[in-house]
C-alpha cells in the first residue's frame, strides 16, 4: 500500500510538470505573494559512475544557497532535503518551461516511521526549535551542498520524459533545474501531498517568527555542460561493466 502511494505521488508529479511547467513542477502549492525563496547555484563536478549497453549514469556535484527575496522571514527545516526531480532543458527558457529532454522523479513513498512522529512531536511548540529550524531574513542566503545522480538512456524512455543520450549531449551544455522537498510529506499526520495541514496549522502558529516554507522548491537553472564525455556510448561497452 505505501508502494503503491508513493507511485501515484510520483505519476501525479510527473503529469503536472507536463500540464504547467514551473507552478506546478514546484509541487503545486503557491506561496503568498511577496513570500518568495529562491533556490539557485551551480555545477562544480561531473563524474561517469558508470555506462553500459542500456545506459549511462552521471555523478554531479551541486553548490547550492536558499535565499530570502521576500520582506519577511522565511522559516525551513534544518535537514537534509528530499531530491524529487531533476529537468533538463536546451536552453534556460526551455528548462523553466515543459519542453523538456530528460525528466526524473523520485519523490518519498509514505513512511509512516517513529522517526516522523517523534520529530513531529519536537517541531510541536510555541516558537520555531533553533535545533531543527532555521530562520532565513530578507536577503539572507543560506548555503547548501549536495550530489545528485542521472540516469540517461541511451535509446531514450518509452514514455518519452527521457530523449536519447546523444541527443541530449548534442544539445551540451543543458540547463538543469533540481526540486526538493522543503516540507516532508511524511510530518503530515495524514499525508496529502497537496495540502499540509498539519504544516499550516504550524504556519500559523509560528507566523510572528516567519513564514514556514511548505512547498516544493525548483532551482533556477544551471549550466551542465556534457562535452567531456562525447566518447561516452560511442563503442560497445563491456558486457555489464563500467567504463
Amino acid at each position: 500500500m505505501k508502494t503503491h502511494l508513493g507511485l501515484t505521488f510520483n505519476l501525479f508529479f510527473l503529469l503536472v510538470i507536463f500540464a504547467n511547467g514551473q507552478g506546478l513542477a514546484d509541487g503545486g502549492r503557491i506561496q503568498p505573494k511577496g513570500e518568495s525563496l529562491v533556490l539557485r547555484g551551480k555545477v562544480n563536478e561531473v563524474t561517469l559512475v558508470r555506462e553500459d549497453k542500456q545506459s549511462i549514469v552521471l555523478k554531479l556535484k551541486l553548490s547550492m544557497e536558499f535565499v530570502n527575496q521576500s520582506d519577511k522571514p522565511i522559516i525551513i527545516l534544518r535537514r537534509k532535503f528530499w531530491q524529487g526531480a531533476e529537468m533538463i532543458g536546451r536552453t534556460p527558457e526551455e528548462a523553466s518551461s515543459s519542453k523538456y529532454l530528460y525528466i526524473g522523479t523520485h519523490w518519498p513513498s509514505v513512511d509512516e516511521g517513529v522517526e516522523w512522529q517523534r520529530m513531529r512531536r519536537s517541531l510541536d511548540q510555541t516558537e520555531p526549535p533553533t535545533e531543527l529550524t532555521m530562520r532565513l531574513l530578507p536577503g539572507e542566503a543560506y548555503p547548501y551542498e549536495t550530489e545528485i545522480t542521472l540516469y540517461f538512456e541511451k535509446a531514450g524512455s518509452l514514455d518519452g520524459t527521457r530523449q536519447r543520450w546523444d541527443k541530449i549531449l548534442q544539445a551540451s551544455p543543458v540547463w538543469l533545474r533540481v526540486s526538493l522537498e522543503i516540507w516532508p510529506i511524511n510530518l503530515e499526520p495524514d499525508v496529502d501531498p497537496s495540502n499540509p495541514s498539519w504544516g499550516k496549522w504550524l504556519q500559523r502558529r509560528w507566523q510572528n517568527y516567519g513564514n514556514l516554507w511548505l512547498d516544493r522548491l525548483t532551482s533556477e537553472p544551471m549550466r551542465l555542460d556534457l562535452s567531456s564525455f562525447a566518447k561516452a556510448g560511442q563503442g560497445k561497452p563491456d558486457d555489464g561493466g563500467a567504463l
